[in-house]
């Protein structure tokens, strides 16, 4: 489910942000992040928790954390999302205004990027979002990865914001075309998906028919169940991203390793929703406060036996 939502959802984007070009409406992107929760909450089912608390102090505003309750490893995303700002019918001058903010006498990039490499297993990321017009202009001349959502490398945009700055590139540094080199689509993130097979079941859920397929994972037709990608898939995913930059990639900070022992918080909110998660050891509970998303790669049955132990 989260695979189609990342090819689906793009496509939305873009036609949303075009809407309001048309209806002289700039919508914010506040907008459109609620609009991903709420989608992503949707289509998750039990596999997904979606929190709304205060707004970020890291320069985020999103965290999304991957946790598989089989053996208690996790990866976290920390995501500043920027909408694109149209200027005339070349896309690459086109803009993201507010890219290199300043807050709190810094810069949101670099606060982001701070952020992340401070804490284990975090990696930063940027969610650009883009109307169509942006899109099929860059496509008119075969580039053809400019898509309503694209993701970015959170580190490679605070290493522009700090060139911006000392060596005043402010306006090229933020515009489509220095960035789009690096891009990345959510699909890339979401997709395949994370498949757990299942045993024989008698009963489930009312609606778990909608999350099941087959999968030859074992190299014979099984039933499985369509969860969120594992912690080490969304590792596995980044490093890729990391890899296809290249040059662009070589000063950046590595890619954390997973984290292992589900922190406090969030082990927390699985009891909450599970009714008990078994834990190899406590990790360091945190305060949030920005909107986060936790995507469990285990499924609920899993889950329930789990909290039974």
């Amino acid at each position: 489910m989260l695979c189609h939502f990342a090819r689906f959802f793009p496509g939305f984007v873009a036609d949303f942000l075009e809407s309001g070009l048309s209806l002289k409406r700039k919508f914010r992107e506040e907008t459109i992040t609620d609009i991903m929760m709420a989608n992503l909450k949707a289509l998750g089912g039990n596999s997904v928790i979606v929190e709304f608390p205060n707004e970020p102090s890291t320069g985020a505003d999103m965290e999304w954390f991957f946790v598989d309750t089989s053996d208690s490893t996790w990866f976290r995303l920390l995501i500043q999302a920027k909408r694109i700002t149209c200027r005339g019918p070349n896309w690459q001058n086109h803009s993201y205004r507010d890219l290199f903010h300043i807050s709190g006498g810094a810069l949101q990039a670099e606060t982001l990027a701070n952020t992340a490499s401070a804490d284990t297993a975090t990696f930063p990321l940027y969610a650009f979002y883009h109307p169509r017009t942006t899109c099929e202009l860059a496509n008119e001349v075969d580039v053809d990865w400019v898509e309503g959502v694209n993701l970015a490398d959170g580190y490679f945009v605070a290493s522009l914001a700090k060139a911006a700055i000392s060596k005043k590139l402010k306006t090229q540094n933020k515009r489509l075309g220095t960035l789009h080199q690096v891009f990345f689509a959510l699909a890339e993130l979401f997709c395949p998906p994370h498949i757990v097979e299942l045993g024989p079941m008698a009963l489930g859920p009312s609606n778990i028919e909608r999350f099941l397929t087959f999968t030859f994972q074992s190299g014979r037709p099984t039933l499985g169940m369509q969860m969120p990608p594992s912690p080490g898939d969304i590792r596995r995913r980044i490093q890729g991203q990391r890899e296809n930059m290249g040059d662009e990639a070589r000063d950046l900070p590595p890619v954390p390793p997973l984290g292992e022992g589900i922190p406090d918080d969030v082990a927390e909110l699985l009891k909450r929703r599970f009714g008990g998660v078994k834990r190899l050891e406590s990790g360091v509970p945190r305060p949030r406060k920005l909107r986060r998303v936790i995507f469990v790669s285990a499924g609920w049955r899993r889950l329930r036996l789990d909290a039974q132990q």
